[in-house]
């Protein structure tokens, strides 16, 4: 690559001629620390981690986290197309729980861009989301659950100082096995075989409250 730029006549700009040194933050889930709870009318439903659910990894994952949760269908956040799955919706303090994907009729790199890390921060930032529960489409899985799962200890590296304009990760970030996601819905007045036959005809999907809280405790090693 150096040999390329000097051929290209590019000057070097690093510490040692075209190289620069970068820090990173290596984190790793700990999940002897971890648990993750529903509760709902009063009692505490575990959900197993690993077979249920994963906790994302990340150095700004808090060490618990407990809220009410939120249904806002794809979470997605398009200004340019005037969509906005947050708009209207309770979600300031609160996990909000989504599936991934978006709408048939929106552009495939226009949902691609809004499903990125990046985007999908800065809109939940700014709406005051304090975590976040992903239920893989089944649609449009490629990846199986047991993958999932198991790739959960491989550890993450993260930029030391990613920049002024960089929307930190949120506090919470759980992945929910799509097989046992109905246990998110129970109480709310709908269900989540409701949702998967809204995907599956392509029809746009409802937000509601739903009726649990979400209590987890994370455990990371840095």
């Amino acid at each position: 690559m150096a040999e390329q730029f000097r051929a290209a006549g590019l000057e070097p700009a690093g510490v040692n001629g075209y190289r620069q040194p970068i820090d990173f933050q290596v984190v790793k889930l700990d999940e002897s620390r971890c648990s993750l709870d529903l509760l709902r009318e009063g009692k505490v439903e575990p959900v197993k981690l690993g077979d249920d659910a994963i906790l994302g990894v990340s150095s700004h994952a808090a060490a618990s986290v407990k809220g009410a949760a939120v249904f806002v269908g794809y979470g997605l956040t398009v200004p340019e197309l005037h969509y906005d799955d947050l708009a209207g919706q309770d979600v300031k303090g609160k996990i909000v729980v989504f599936v991934t994907g978006g709408p048939s009729d929106m552009p495939g790199p226009v949902k691609a861009h809004y499903q990125s890390g990046e985007e999908r921060r800065k809109a939940l930032a700014k709406a005051g989301v304090i975590g976040t529960i992903v239920i893989p489409n089944p649609k449009s899985a490629e990846v199986p659950w047991s993958r999932i799962a198991a790739a959960r200890f491989q550890p993450r590296m993260e930029l030391s100082d990613p920049g002024q304009d960089a929307p930190p990760p949120l506090p919470l970030n759980i992945e929910f096995n799509p097989v046992i996601a109905e246990m998110l819905f129970t109480g709310s007045g709908h269900t989540f075989q409701e949702i998967l036959t809204a995907l599956n005809e392509d029809k746009p999907l409802p937000h509601f409250p739903l009726a649990v809280q979400v209590n987890a405790r994370g455990g990371m090693t840095r």
